[in-house]
């Protein structure tokens, strides 16, 4: 766990389960990112998993702002980084992965259940 000015920092530090990444390995973000992100988005917490390769990189961001959440898909070319078009519309966590495809849940399972302290899974989509 790292804390910025007031943001908390929670890195998952590998792939969620049955995901595979052959361009690349699990990696962290940069104090750089974590500070823009918490600077443009004013968050309280966020948990992730990244993974950086040639010019690319694959990951999955869990933002919350008081009681609410959002998700920021982090994977990116070599344009822009993994934070640079994140955005904040917060839902209760309750609602965030409604619509969700059986293959996007996976991705963001183990950040839920980090989130949530729960190793319950519950399935929304």
């Amino acid at each position: 766990m790292i804390e910025f000015n007031k943001m908390i920092v929670h890195d998952y530090g590998k792939f969620p389960d049955n995901l595979e990444y052959r361009n690349g390995e699990i990696s962290e973000l940069s104090d750089y990112e974590l500070e823009e992100l918490e600077k443009r988005l004013d968050l309280d917490e966020a948990w992730y998993w990244y993974a950086s390769g040639n010019y690319e990189g694959l990951g999955e961001i869990l933002m919350r702002k008081g009681d609410l959440y959002d998700i920021h898909d982090a994977s990116h070319c070599s344009c822009y980084g993994p934070t640079e078009h994140a955005d904040f519309n917060g839902v209760p966590l309750e609602k965030l992965t409604e619509g969700f495809t059986e293959e996007r849940w996976n991705e963001v399972k183990c950040l839920i259940d980090l989130a949530t302290k729960s190793k319950k899974s519950y399935k929304i989509w």
